[in-house]
């Protein structure tokens, strides 16, 4: 038996048990409700699913998480235990694929 626990609305971490079948289910819901964008240096750029509809991105790091709105600017939305180093990052990241994580979010919210 696998063992996980969702530590986040957007992380699952070892700890509860699942069978095969959830853990089947958990990571097909986490691919459709959290699509990568992509990954650079250590970072996971995603979105989540039924969330506001501003523009936005959510960056996944090992040591926290945050989100950056994309319009009208992009600009720091909240963070949850980034350095600012790694803020500073995430955010020349986010600027550096700006078109690309704007073109993914009218795929994947086409309305």
């Amino acid at each position: 038996m696998i063992k996980w626990q969702v530590c986040s609305e957007y992380q699952v971490r070892p700890n509860v048990a699942l069978n095969q079948s959830e853990v089947i289910i958990l990571f097909f819901l986490i691919s459709v409700m959290s699509p990568t964008v992509f990954r650079e240096r250590g970072y996971r750029f995603y979105f989540f699913s039924r969330e506001e509809s501003r523009m936005h991105v959510h960056v996944y790091h090992s040591d926290g998480e945050a989100k950056f709105w994309l319009k009208p600017t992009i600009e720091l939305a909240q963070n949850f235990g980034l350095s600012l180093q790694e803020l500073r990052e995430a955010e020349g990241l986010v600027r550096s694929h700006e078109q690309e994580t704007q073109d993914a979010w009218y795929k994947h919210f086409p309305s």
